[in-house]
């Protein structure tokens, strides 16, 4: 009768925890399969860590047959790469297949428990890794969806061990699900599952601004005015000078010298947009440079940028301090760095 290697083996290039039962199937290829016998090795050194002997089939199996075999867990105890093949037998003919690879390693765990309220149009998602054997992670992804499962947004995936990712953009008062997924290095794949939050948050009214124009004949110009425009009155900390041609030719503006700051001692709105034009002087090396009230302020120290909101603080990545002039914007929770009409550092508290 003719006999031919078992296919579709399982498991097969993939990561299993072998502490608790588990199952090690084929498709047998051949006429009456009567005996089997699984073997397997360690890569490192090809050493037996499991035979299960000659097994005989009751009844026999036959072509494109799947063949079943379980090993009861704890029953290899090593922890690593390892392969298997499996024999199987027709009478006296028999047939070995190549050693199939897998991993022997504990399974992951994914720990992601978003709030099931969120108080903002936009939410910083993280999530985190484990695997008892330090088996790294390879990459991340969050996808969003609608209350009924229709997907919004698929982040795409990160290769990165730092699982977090902000979304911004819900709608108030609707109810969304999110789920992360992630991948180690041995490709085992995990997924959360969907996870459901709602959306609550306050929204501020828009402000309609009505401008007012004047035509001012003396000076041949035209003077126009916004109601209901905020001001914020700041006081200069340390010396200050204004000047002519201040960055562009023709302009004029508040230059301030060496360790002088302009400090903003007012309640900052939460729809407040705060833009400076900022040139360190050549021994400036850290410290404050703009500051609002006393809930802001943006900075440069130990070689990097950093935004203090309200006490809590975050920094940027190493960079340069410029020495040409660059912009700081300042709006919420957000401060940009900008420099060449492109941003340098974006610091978000």
């Amino acid at each position: 009768m003719a006999i031919y290697l078992s296919t579709f083996l399982l498991p097969k290039n993939t990561c299993i925890d072998m502490a608790s039962n588990q199952d090690f199937t084929c498709q047998v290829n051949g006429t009456s399969i009567t005996d089997y016998q699984i073997i397997i090795y360690k890569v490192s050194d090809n050493s037996t860590l499991y035979d299960s002997t000659k097994i005989t089939l009751s009844p026999s199996l036959y072509d494109k047959d799947t063949l079943t075999h379980t090993i009861t867990g704890g029953t290899v105890t090593y922890r690593g790469a390892v392969k298997w093949t499996i024999t199987t037998y027709s009478s006296a003919l028999y047939a070995t297949t190549t050693e199939t690879l897998f991993y022997n390693q504990t399974i992951p765990t994914l720990t992601f428990s978003p709030p099931a309220t969120i108080t903002s149009k936009f939410y910083d998602f993280t999530a985190t890794y484990a695997q008892t054997e330090s088996i790294a992670l390879k990459r991340f992804k969050f996808i969003w969806a609608t209350s009924a499962g229709v997907e919004i947004e698929d982040s795409g995936w990160f290769y990165s061990s730092n699982i977090h990712y902000q979304f911004d953009g819900f709608t108030n008062g609707v109810s969304y699900k999110v789920k992360c997924i992630i991948e180690n290095q041995l490709g085992v794949e995990i997924d959360s599952g969907y996870k459901s939050f709602t959306t609550t948050y306050s929204t501020q009214p828009s402000l309609i601004l009505v401008p007012t124009v004047t035509l001012l004949a003396s000076s041949s110009a035209i003077k126009v005015d916004w109601s209901g425009a905020f001001q914020a009155l700041g006081v200069v900390t340390g010396t200050s000078s204004y000047v002519d041609d201040f960055l562009i030719t023709g302009n004029h503006g508040l230059q301030l010298d060496d360790s002088s700051l302009i400090d903003f001692t007012v309640a900052i709105p939460i729809d407040f947009t705060a833009m400076v034009v900022y040139q360190p002087d050549a021994t400036f090396t850290s410290g404050i440079m703009v500051r609002l009230g006393s809930d802001y302020d943006i900075g440069y120290t130990d070689g990097r940028f950093y935004f203090n909101n309200n006490g809590t603080i975050v920094y940027g990545i190493p960079r340069t301090l410029p020495t040409t002039p660059f912009l700081i914007g300042i709006r919420d929770q957000d401060a940009l760095i900008i420099q060449s009409n492109a941003i340098l550092e974006w610091l978000r508290t």
